[in-house]
């Protein structure tokens, strides 16, 4: 079977300006994306979506430091503000869509406008430490579940019973990577049980 040669000339010719296109806005997408921030795959991270036809949008987004969000709109995006930029990173993906990066522990605001200056939402931010990470390291590592884990505006509070005094002590050292000196141990430990034998 014989292929015209200008039919695959102009094939190949399209085939190479479509690389190029898509070459050109995944460079660019890494391009504003390191402007903001070191994250290169906000693809992968978890999406919110928001509709604001009824009015702006309210609420709160917790995120664990270091942790990232994509919130995407029904409507085009003008401009975004931060109340805190040394707690998060907010970097424009598309009209729709906005990359929120968590990098300190603390509570700041993100407020978006459309492109008429209409306000769109305004969230709180809360940022704390990924107690999600902790909880399972403490749980794969004792498979004990009445310890606790929960954050205050300082650090980490432990809490619950645990079965020995090396089980406190390993939760604990967990507990301290991920909040170094700010970590309150309000564990207990449970009695050993006696058992009274008669003769």
């Amino acid at each position: 079977m014989f292929k015209n040669k200008k039919t695959t000339s102009r094939f190949s010719k399209f085939c190479l300006s479509a690389a190029i296109a898509v070459m050109g806005v995944a460079g660019s997408a890494e391009l504003a994306l390191a402007q903001g921030t070191t994250v290169l795959n906000p693809a992968l991270d978890e999406e919110i979506k928001f509709s604001s036809f009824n009015g702006p949008v309210s609420g709160a987004i917790d995120m664990p430091m270091g942790k990232s969000k994509v919130i995407q709109f029904d409507r085009k995006i003008g401009h975004t503000l931060i109340a805190n930029s040394k707690i998060a990173d907010v970097v424009p993906m598309t009209d729709q869509k906005i990359y929120v990066l968590a990098k300190q522990k603390g509570t700041t605001s993100i407020t978006l406008f459309d492109e008429n200056n209409n306000l769109l939402g305004v969230f709180d931010l809360v940022v704390s430490h990924d107690l999600g990470v902790l909880k399972r390291n403490i749980y794969e590592l004792t498979s004990n579940p009445r310890l606790q884990v929960r954050s205050n505006d300082e650090g980490v509070i432990l809490s619950g019973v645990a079965t020995s005094e090396s089980e406190a002590r390993m939760a604990l050292a967990l507990a301290e990577q991920i909040a170094p000196g700010k970590v309150i141990n309000a564990l207990e430990t449970a009695q050993p049980h006696q058992v009274m034998l008669q003769v």
